[in-house]
């Protein structure tokens, strides 16, 4: 009776494991299958979160960098020791800068004077500055005249727009109205030359193509100027010809010289 019992209970148990098994198996069927609400055969995957990706377009998956692979960013560069500088060189340095400087010495000029005063413009500078009399030199600049080839004067501006609207008749032909003249306004301009022979020249050409009416005038006479000009001024006479008044020198100042007025300009006949 004792084994009997013993293989009864030890039946018992078994049956008992065996339903429990069966019973877990089943659960986990229903699980799977969603019957309690979850659904096992997504896993971790979750498709629904595609839909509520924000801008996924600007995700990058970059490979995995290669063992032992090196950085990319570039390297600093390597320190330089500063050179000394020589002495000499400091030196030459410091005497080229001086040199171009308030006290080197510059050309200075002042004017343009008429003929007629330059002469009083000297003597009130020799007044003025009499321990610098002999420092610069009266410079004659021929100036050119301007001789134009033209049209009026008229009566009014509507004989003008009358007279230009002829002249467009004519092929290629160039003119302009006269501004900036008053004696000579209302009027047109065919051409402006620098001497009397090159407008008459112009003025000929024309009349071949039927222009009669035109002719040459002068805009403005050749006339000569004069320039007091120190040509290496140092930096105490610089001071000196700053201070000037104005009426010394009829209303001008001592400035820098143009680049190459001294290869344009002819000396007049002698120095102060």
């Amino acid at each position: 009776m004792g084994t009997d019992d013993a293989i009864g209970g030890a039946a018992v148990v078994l049956r008992a494991a065996v339903a429990v098994l069966l019973l877990a198996n089943v659960g986990f069927y229903a699980w799977t299958q969603g019957w309690l609400g979850g659904d096992a055969t997504r896993g971790d995957r979750e498709p629904e979160r595609l839909m509520h990706q924000v801008q996924p377009e600007i995700v990058r998956i970059l490979p995995p960098a290669a063992p032992g692979a090196r950085s990319r960013a570039p390297a600093a560069p390597p320190a330089v020791a500063a050179e000394p500088v020589p002495a000499a060189r400091i030196a030459a340095t410091n005497s080229s800068g001086a040199g171009s400087g308030a006290g080197a010495p510059a050309c200075l000029q002042a004017g343009p004077f008429t003929p007629a005063e330059v002469g009083k413009v000297e003597a009130a500078l020799q007044a003025a500055l009499p321990a610098a009399r002999g420092a610069w030199s009266n410079v004659r600049i021929e100036t050119p005249g301007i001789w134009l080839v033209y049209m009026g004067k008229y009566p009014d501006r509507e004989t003008l727009r009358a007279k230009m609207d002829e002249l467009r008749r004519y092929p290629n032909l160039s003119f302009e109205e006269l501004q900036g003249a008053a004696a000579l306004e209302p009027g047109i301009v065919l051409g402006r030359h620098d001497s009397r022979d090159a407008a008459e020249a112009a003025l000929a050409r024309l009349a071949e193509r039927g222009v009669r009416t035109a002719k040459v005038v002068a805009l403005s006479p050749p006339a000569a100027v004069h320039m007091l000009r120190v040509e290496r001024a140092d930096a105490a006479l610089k001071l000196q010809l700053g201070g000037l008044s104005p009426g010394t020198l009829a209303g001008t100042t001592f400035l820098p010289c143009p680049a190459g007025a001294a290869a344009n300009d002819t000396a007049a006949s002698g120095t102060s």
